[in-house]
Formats: C-alpha cells, structure tokens, sequence
C-alpha cells in the first residue's frame, strides 16, 4: 500500500509541502477587475517591462534633446549596413530611429560600446543636392548635435 503525502494548499493548488496562506492573502490574487479602466489601474506600459521603443524618423529628434543609450549596428537591404539608435529624451520618450548615412553610423562606430552620449541639441539635418546615375537629387545627411 502507498503512503500518502501531506499536501498543503496554496493558492487553490494542492503542493506537496508548500505553505498555506491565509484566506485574506489570497484574496488579492482572485479580484478580477471589472472594466477596462479598472484593470489599468496600476499597470504599467509594456514598453518599460519589454524595454521596447517607438520607432521614429531622425527629424523627429532634430533640435530634441536626448541620451543615447544604446546602438546596433544591422544589416540592411541591399547588403547595406545601417545602425538602429536608442534614446531617451528629456521629457522621458524612450524612442528609436534607424541611419543608414555617413553621419551618425561612423560617429558611433568610433566610440566604445556602452558609452551614454548625450546629445543637448539632438540631430542635426544637412541638406544638398548630389548626383546618382547621372541624375541631380536632393539628399541629406543627419549629425549627432
């Protein structure tokens, strides 16, 4: 004949061994909210649990100011590398953008990983014209400022 196991309950599941709970302890775990307001109430963004950010184009970040925090370099379409850039700004947006140009991506390829570059006045844009396939076209090129 098998011997029984003393088996404790804890958080309506039977544990072998486990500690019991007072019935008031439990009871923060079984309210179930009753509306949509009700279940955001103390939640957070997913994006502080994730660490996840809001992809944005570089001339949002012009004149902006933010931290760089993190950096990757990628590669792109067309067998091009392009650099994926994480910051925070100064009203607390955690953002990201992706440069494929001479400007930032070889800034950031110099300095050493890890490093927290703050940038008091963004991005800077330079705007000019250059030639691709014999054809004059507008370009530019975004600067850490």
């Amino acid at each position: 004949m098998a011997k029984k196991t003393e088996e404790k309950e804890t958080m309506g599941r039977p544990q072998e061994g486990g500690t019991t709970e007072s019935p008031s302890d439990l009871e923060k775990y079984r309210t179930l909210p009753t509306s949509f307001n009700d279940a955001m109430s103390g939640a957070v963004d997913s994006s502080e649990v994730t660490g996840q950010s809001e992809l944005v184009e570089q001339d949002t970040l012009c004149g902006v100011p933010f931290v760089i925090w993190d950096w990757k370099f990628q590669q792109g379409d067309f067998n091009r590398e392009y650099i994926n850039v994480q910051v925070m700004t100064a009203d607390n947006r955690r953002l990201c953008f992706n440069d494929g140009g001479v400007g930032i991506g070889p800034t950031l390829q110099e300095t050493e990983v890890g490093t927290k570059i703050l940038c008091k006045k963004g991005l800077r844009r330079s705007d000019y014209e250059t030639i691709v396939n014999g054809e004059k076209i507008k370009a530019h090129t975004f600067y850490l400022s």
